[in-house]
């Protein structure tokens, strides 16, 4: 079983952003944090989630050009606390999106052959979310270039749920 302890979000999510700001630089991508100014505390396993979160900012950075855009965001609402990693790619056709946390799933093989990678990042991403009670999402951006992926964490994770549902 997964630990799951008290995290500061804000704190957790600004660590995020000082860790890949300069390395995405020096793979000449733009990058950007929007991190919201609250804070909150929830449960979670800081390694897992860290795990995730890296996960899908490596595909971006694998999967969009030089000079592109790479925007980190942690947003607190009420029931959850959203981390969303939005990339100028080359996307994920509408077709391709149901599959893409499949294990050893990567979309358009010819395509991507160059890129490395097993196809196991977006799995395990998805598999944290779940420890996490939580939910991995994926949406093509409204400008039609690249793709939002959204890490979706309850603010009650891992606490026991009242079995008589009040």
């Amino acid at each position: 079983p997964v630990a799951l302890v008290p995290i500061e979000a804000r704190e957790f999510a600004s660590a995020v952003a000082a860790r890949w700001g300069d390395y995405l630089a020096v793979a000449n991508r733009r990058f950007t944090a929007n991190l919201d100014s609250g804070t909150a505390v929830f449960r979670g396993d800081a390694h897992l989630l860290n795990r995730a979160i890296d996960n899908l900012i490596e595909n971006a950075a694998k999967y969009s050009g030089e000079s592109s855009l790479i925007a980190f965001e942690f947003e607190r609402t009420e029931p959850a606390l959203l981390f969303r990693i939005r990339d100028e790619g080359f996307g994920i056709p509408e077709a391709e999106m149901p599959y893409v946390f499949q294990s050893f799933y990567r979309v358009d093989r010819s395509r991507n052959s160059q890129v490395p990678g097993s196809g196991l990042g977006l799995s395990i991403a998805k598999e944290i979310a779940a420890i996490h009670d939580g939910e991995l999402t994926v949406r093509a951006n409204e400008s039609g270039i690249g793709c939002t992926f959204t890490l979706v964490i309850p603010r009650n994770a891992g606490q026991e749920k009242d079995p008589s549902g009040s």
